[in-house]
């Protein structure tokens, strides 16, 4: 949403607004961003090509010449670079494109700027500088999510006032896309991404005070009461979140599954969950600076049942070929949460594996994460697997008598028993997470936040805080 799709087309097809919203290394990152989900191989392998291209260009002529344009281009590689593994590049590309916003003063309301400014001269050019900071915003805390690092766009260090709807533009044209402008103007109701974008906006804000009120290494210092006390209090804001969505917004794993549903949809109430999980789940087991909450188990396991529902429509509904870096998070936390703090068996999150299988083809740190689980659930099941033959033949030597008796395989969630500190620890080494298995997590004293080509250690690194 941090590129407002008919000021660009227009401008790239017809100069519209003077080549003040498209570029060539914006058109580069968007489609650098886009082919991994393509259907077509040759369209996927093309991908590195388009975001080498449009780095080159970002960094031999327009870091010096801020605008509008490089800041989403910069964006969009930033999403890139994350979900093909490389972390220290889409980290460093959002930071670029965060302190470009700052320098063209995007952190202020832009209907201050319209007489120092004449580049902003109707109320659509002061609605896209609105979007482009928002949409920095809510990627700032898609990021931080994603790799365990704080937050840098604060709400409290910015003037922007909420986005506006646009009104429609009175020429539309298909540009080549009859099929896709025909599949959404006919439907009956079309899609509200706006609301979409600005309830994410809302979800970002309530993100940036779990990691400063929960999450933040001096918190660790304050009583179990004051902590127990603001994580109740996230708790109601998320609740409430919920509870004031508008309709069009509106989601419910008991609705028919035949009932569709757009993706935005789906993606919204899924970022809520994974928000729900990351704030409650090291309240499930006590640890140093993280107290023991009654709620913390109930909110997990609710968070994990929605997290796979949705995925499970989405993937039913429009193919996980579509999804977002966003699900592949949702999937890790969720295999984290239910077989290390839950304790669920190993075949709890079979669909979880497959799921990143699936995702793998668009996503390499999915294939990663993929491998890394399933090495993991292999040795569990097989450790289970046998637990359960040696208690049975035990059995039937004590019970002489019983000894004709058939066996009985379980057909549910195995109670492991394997030592909880041990199984977390295995789990935790599995995805890189060594710290969780220890009680000195301490806000953002993260090590080894490398690149998945070196190490996957730092990976999800916010399953250490939340």
């Amino acid at each position: 949403m941090f590129i407002y799709r008919e000021a660009f087309v227009l401008d790239f097809y017809e100069n519209k607004h003077g080549g003040r919203y498209w570029s060539f290394p914006l058109v580069y990152a968007m489609c650098a961003l886009g082919a991994p989900h393509s259907k077509d191989q040759n369209i996927r392998e093309k991908s590195p090509i388009l975001a080498k291209c449009a780095q080159e260009i970002l960094i031999t002529h327009c870091l010096s010449r801020p605008c509008p344009t490089t800041i989403q281009a910069l964006l969009c590689l930033a999403s890139h670079e994350v979900g093909q593994g490389n972390a220290s590049q889409g980290w460093l590309f959002s930071g670029m494109a965060f302190r470009m916003g700052e320098d063209l003063g995007f952190h202020q309301d832009p209907s201050g700027w319209i007489s120092q400014d004449n580049s902003i001269i109707t109320p659509e050019d002061i609605e896209i500088r609105r979007r482009i900071y928002w949409g920095s915003y809510t990627a700032d805390k898609f990021i931080s999510l994603y790799l365990g690092r704080p937050v840098y766009l604060l709400e409290n260090d910015a003037t922007v006032q909420p986005t506006v709807e646009l009104p429609d533009p009175e020429e539309r044209t298909s540009f080549g896309m009859p099929e896709l402008v025909f599949q959404y103007t006919t439907k009956p109701q079309k899609p509200q991404l706006f609301l979409g974008f600005q309830y994410i906006a809302l979800l970002g804000k309530i993100f940036q005070d779990m990691m400063t009120e929960i999450f933040s290494r001096k918190n660790h210092t304050r009583s179990n009461s004051i902590l127990l006390s603001r994580l109740d209090q996230l708790n109601i804001r998320l609740s409430q979140w919920q509870k004031d969505l508008p309709e069009s917004l509106q989601w419910s794993q008991w609705a028919p599954s035949s009932k569709s549903t757009y993706p935005y949809v789906l993606i919204t109430h899924l970022y809520h969950s994974a928000l729900s999980l990351s704030l409650n789940r090291h309240f499930v087991l006590p640890s140093r600076g993280f107290p023991l909450s009654p709620s913390a188990r109930s909110n997990c396991t609710s968070s994990c049942e929605i997290i796979t529902a949705l995925i499970r429509q989405y993937r039913s509904q429009h193919g996980l070929h579509t999804a977002p870096l966003m699900l592949v998070y949702a999937l890790v936390m969720s295999i984290i949460t239910m077989v290390s703090m839950l304790k669920m068996g190993p075949e709890s999150v079979y669909f979880h594996i497959k799921a990143l299988d699936e995702c793998a083809q668009r996503y390499k740190l999915a294939k990663e994460a993929q491998i890394r689980v399933q090495k993991f659930v292999d040795p569990v099941e097989s450790a289970v697997g046998k637990r359960n033959k040696t208690s049975n033949d035990s059995a039937h030597q004590a019970r002489p008598a019983e000894a004709s008796e058939p066996s009985h395989e379980f057909n549910s969630a195995p109670n492991l028993s394997l030592d909880g500190a041990q199984l977390l620890h295995d789990f935790s080494n599995v995805l890189g997470l060594e710290s969780l298995a220890h009680e000195d997590v301490d806000g953002f004293s993260f090590s080894g936040l490398d690149d998945m080509s070196g190490d996957f250690s730092g990976w999800f690194s916010i399953g250490q805080m939340g």
